[in-house]
Order: structure tokens, then C-alpha cells, then sequence
């Protein structure tokens, strides 16, 4: 169950309809809304790309997945061919000559040579470790082994925990926390100038064919007692602890409905939540949940370095959505290019930020998609036709199509995918949910339009209804179905605004901002109300609508901004 809502009417057959395409309708007599998910059902795609390397030492060592899928169950889930996490050759991994440990949670069933922890090549490398033909784990120095292997086998399909330390020129291998054999090391020749990798070597295409939870490196030897803390997830001493990676706890998440696995190949998650993607080749995928024969739309944030040859924002080799470097403008298909949609020309910037969407709507007579675009909440163009759709030949490409050669060059906040046709409510909200870092939340809102929205003028600039009146920088309701407004002297029908009210006191039955016809959500919540309000009518007027027979409301710090597009704002400032 993904939300409750109750209503002490009888919604209509349209308002039904909207609910079930995840639209919003009138609050009127709405008594009663659980969300349990930040999702609508109508949603098919909404990956939050969370980084599953993002280096837990303090130290940066950041992993860079290729051909790697992530989840919270498994972790990083490692193929068996050219799949592997790069950790690069920081100066803090370079410790071969001293103290290692090198630790990790595997599953494995590979009766092959399998890297675990690798900084080795063909030719030079440091400490590796690994497991051998027989399954048991080896300790890798430079090129060739350093002596006996483990005594107990590694690759039977379970999760174990795996380490390993060098101390002095004693090498110990444990197992799920206990020693499991050891040797005294032999003279080898290290070498630090190769990369850390994690799930294979370097210039070795088979990699580990097994999934891995955790990998941890340290410039010491952890003591037993500190390895079987270790395993059975207890605090152990972070000195000299130069990477730690947890690949469950950070995997990319998909919020909707599916649950879709994301699959990274070298385009790097930020912290904030953004894909980074340099134009050379790198993608994220999921599994194919366009539909066929159904309106649909997406939406994502989208910060161009570059717009190079048609880079994808995504890709499912039939249905794709993509930017045009020539005319600086999106474009999208349903047929595989034979019929492509265009946005408005010289409408994508290139080093700021902006929200873009595109709107697939199905027409069951004819049998075609016909495309909307939008940038920044305003439509770019007008509806086209894109094509017959088909279904996907391909999983779902992020940021580049199957072959390969379609890269974006930026970030890019992965898109959202929902069912059913947009309005421009829907794409504004969406986008205020999901505002890249510093962008939030005043990417698109004009200046603001209500006077003395904190109360501290009295009455100055509001009309007070029945029941109302302003007390100590707070506009007050007792026992009364009035309101308080005031006019917003710009206002035309068709513009959209966000108005923000602070909520002091609130009785059961709530209050909403009403204006140009559009009525907000009914808020019943003491904090901050945001509603999103698409205006239908040419009235002036911004309403607090107490809607209440009995108790009382307080507000404060009223806030009501056109949202335009940073375009509109621009020109706005020059006039």
C-alpha cells in the first residue's frame, strides 16, 4: 500500500481518474492522507543515485564501477568478464611496505583464479588478494604468489567474510572472523604504480563473477580480535584505515513501484546524488519499463558541460529521449528515429542547471505518440508527433544507448519515469522534489508577491475575513469558515505559483491557499505548508482559507512566487 486518502464526499469519475494518474484534485472535504512512499504507483522509474563507491575512510578513495549492478541486498554484484571497481592509486593506497590488512564480504562459486583486492598488472603490482583453483585464499606479492594458501575454500556460494594481514613477515588468512592458516612471507618485489582494484587486476578480463558487500584496506595488521569484530559488524579502530566501501548500504535505490536494479559503468555517482558522465562511453541501465500503447512521461535534472553528437538522456532502442547539439534542443522518438519530436530551438544551456521533461501522449486512434517538451516548467515548442511506438529492444540506457556511442557530457539527476500525460502542476512539483544541491529552492520563483507576509505591519496589505485578526506577527482564526487575503496585482490565468505558509496552530479540519481558481491541499500539520497552484481563473485574489466551524488557525511568514523559468527571470530583471 502506497496511500490512503479519505474524503467526506463523493469524488467524481475525472477526479478518480486523476488520482489513479497520480494527478491532484480538489481537497474539498479531503479528511484523511497517508503517503508511505515518496513514489505514485503510476511511477515506473525513479532511481536515486546514491554513490555504492563512495569511500567510508575519510580519504577520497572513491571507486569508479564498470559493469557493475548495485543493490541493497547483495552489494555490488561483480560479472565474470571486464567487471570490476577502479580505486585508483592515491598516495594513501600506496602501503605495501609496510603493515596490510585487505578484508572483504564475499559470494563466490568461480572454480577459477578470482581477484578479491588486486593492485597488481602483467608486469609489476603490490599485495593482492585472491583465491585459487582450489578456492582458497592466496596472498599476491608484485606478480607471483607469496606463499601457502588458506585452508579452508572460499567459493561455495556463501557469504563469508574473507582477510587478510601481512605483519612483519608473518601472512594470516581468516574466515568469517577466524584464522584459517598462516605462512612466513618470502622476499617478493612490490611495486606501487598500479591502480587499486577491487573484483579483479589489472589487464585481466576475468573478473570475480560474485557479489561483494564490503572491501576494506588498512596500512596495519588488524589484530585477530579486531578481524572477528569486523565480521560480526562491531566498531573497529579507523587508525590507518585507508578504505572502506559498502556497497548495500550506498547501492542506488529505485523508489518506484519496480524496484529496478541499476547497472553503473563508469559514470561516477556524486554525493549529492548526481551521475557524472565525461562523453567517453559511460552509461547506467535498468530493465526496460517504457510502455507500449500508453501515455507516459519523464522528467530529470540535467547540467550539460558539452552537447555532443545526440547524447541520450535515455536510450531503450526503440523509444529514446535525447538532446540536439545543432539547434541546442531536445528531441524524442518512439520508433526508433523514424519519426523524432523536436523542443523549441536554442533552449538547453550548457553549465547551469535545468529541469527538462517530455510528455509521450498516446493517441489510440491513430496509433502515435505526439511529444510535449518542457524546461524549467514551461513548454518549449508544441506537441509533435514521434512515432508508431514499440517495445524497447534493449534494457533502459541512462545517459547513452546500447552501442555506446551517444554519451552525455555533465550530470545528470537520473529521470523519472511515470505513466499517464503530465501537466505542468505535475512537472514543477516533481522538480521542487528532486533540486540538485544549491539549486533549491528558488530555481525557477520570481520575486515575491505578498506584502507584509510576516504580520509584523498589523493588517498592512491583507483584508481580514470574518473570525480573523493578526496578534503578535501572527494572522489568527477562531470558529470560522473566512479567510484572509490580498491581491496579487500580476496575476493572469495560466500562471503557476508555489506559496509557502508557516503553520503555528491548525484544527482538525485545516486550512489551504486558494488563487486564480486553484485550490491548494488542505494542510492539517503544524510546520511548513508548500502548495503548487496552476491557476484557471483571472481572480486576483491569494485566499488563506481557514475552512473550519470550530477551534483556530494560526500562520506566519506567508510567502507567493510566480515560477518562471530562469529565461523569463532574466529578462524580467533587465525590463
Amino acid at each position: 500500500m502506497s496511500s490512503v486518502r479519505i474524503y467526506n464526499r463523493a469524488i467524481s469519475d475525472s477526479e478518480a481518474a486523476e488520482l489513479a494518474n497520480g494527478h491532484e484534485i480538489d481537497s474539498s472535504a479531503l479528511v484523511l492522507y497517508h503517503d508511505y512512499t515518496r513514489q505514485h504507483p503510476s511511477c515506473l522509474l525513479a532511481v536515486e543515485p546514491r554513490n555504492p563507491c563512495a569511500d567510508k575512510s575519510g580519504l577520497g578513495n572513491d571507486g569508479t564501477p564498470t559493469a557493475v549492478e548495485f543493490d541493497t541486498v547483495n552489494g555490488a554484484v561483480i560479472g565474470s568478464t571486464d567487471s570490476y571497481i577502479n580505486c585508483g592509486n592515491d598516495a594513501s593506497l600506496q602501503i605495501s611496505s609496510g603493515d596490510i590488512t585487505y578484508a572483504a564480504w564475499i559470494k563466490a562459486s568461480d572454480s577459477s583464479y578470482k581477484y578479491i583486492i588486486a593492485k597488481r598488472n602483467n608486469t609489476v603490482g603490490a599485495y593482492s588478494l585472491s583465491y585459487d583453483i582450489n578456492g582458497k585464499l592466496q596472498l599476491v606479492g608484485g606478480i607471483s604468489g607469496t606463499g601457502a594458501a588458506s585452508n579452508t575454500a572460499v567459493n561455495d556460494n556463501t557469504w563469508h567474510h574473507v582477510a587478510v594481514t601481512v605483519n612483519g613477515t608473518t601472512v594470516t588468512f581468516y574466515l568469517d572472523g577466524t584464522p584459517d592458516g598462516s605462512y612466513t612471507l618470502a622476499a617478493v618485489t612490490l611495486t606501487e604504480s598500479v591502480n587499486l582494484l577491487i573484483g579483479i587486476r589489472d589487464e585481466y578480463s576475468s573478473s570475480l563473477n560474485g557479489d561483494m558487500r564490503e572491501a576494506w584496506v588498512y596500512g596495519r595488521a588488524l589484530s585477530p580480535s579486531e578481524i572477528s569484530d569486523l565480521a560480526n559488524n562491531l566498531p573497529v579502530s579507523s587508525t590507518n584505515l585507508v578504505l572502506h566501501h559498502d556497497y548495500r548500504t550506498n547501492a542506488p535505490v529505485d523508489l518506484s513501484p519496480t524496484g529496478a536494479k541499476l547497472t553503473l559503468n563508469g559514470c561516477t555517482p556524486q554525493p549529492d546524488g548526481t551521475l557524472l558522465f565525461d562523453g567517453a562511453g559511460q552509461y547506467a541501465s535498468v530493465p526496460d519499463c517504457i510502455p507500449v500503447d500508453e501515455s507516459w512521461w519523464a522528467e530529470c535534472w540535467l547540467d550539460p558541460d558539452a552537447i555532443g553528437t545526440y547524447p541520450r538522456i535515455f536510450d531503450t532502442g526503440s523509444a529514446y529521449w535525447a538532446l540536439k547539439s545543432s539547434d541546442s534542443n531536445m528531441f524524442a522518438s518512439a520508433d526508433v528515429g523514424a519519426t523524432d519530436a523536436y523542443s523549441g530551438i536554442n533552449s538547453i544551456a550548457t553549465g547551469i542547471w535545468q529541469h527538462l521533461a517530455v510528455s509521450m501522449r498516446y493517441d489510440s486512434g491513430d496509433g502515435h505518440m505526439y511529444a510535449s517538451f518542457y524546461i524549467n516548467g514551461v513548454q518549449s515548442g508544441t506537441e509533435q508527433d514521434a512515432g508508431v511506438p514499440s517495445a524497447g529492444t534493449t534494457d533502459l540506457f541512462i545517459g547513452n544507448r546500447a552501442a555506446g556511442d551517444r554519451t552525455f557530457d555533465g550530470q545528470l539527476q537520473t529521470p523519472r519515469i511515470f505513466r499517464g500525460e503530465a501537466t505542468v502542476a505535475d512537472i514543477i512539483a516533481r522538480a521542487d522534489e528532486r533540486c540538485p544541491a544549491g539549486v533549491a529552492p528558488s530555481w525557477m520563483l520570481g520575486p515575491e508577491l505578498v506584502t507584509n507576509g510576516d504580520f509584523s505591519d498589523g493588517t498592512t496589505g491583507w483584508t481580514l475575513g470574518d473570525g480573523w485578526s493578526i496578534s503578535g506577527g501572527l494572522a489568527v482564526a477562531v470558529e470560522t469558515s473566512g479567510s484572509i487575503y490580498q491581491s496579487i496585482a500580476s496575476h493572469v490565468t495560466g500562471n503557476v505559483y508555489r506559496v509557502v505558509c508557516g503553520v503555528v496552530e491548525i484544527p482538525i479540519a485545516g486550512f489551504r491557499p486558494i488563487l486564480g481558481g486553484a485550490l491548494g491541499i488542505t494542510n492539517n500539520s503544524i510546520g511548513q505548508s508548500v502548495d503548487i497552484l496552476s491557476t484557471v481563473s483571472s481572480d486576483k485574489n491569494i485566499y488563506l482559507d481557514a475552512g473550519i466551524s470550530a477551534g483556530s488557525v494560526s500562520l506566519n511568514n506567508v510567502s507567493c512566487r510566480r515560477l518562471i523559468s530562469p529565461l523569463a527571470a532574466a529578462v524580467a530583471s533587465i525590463s
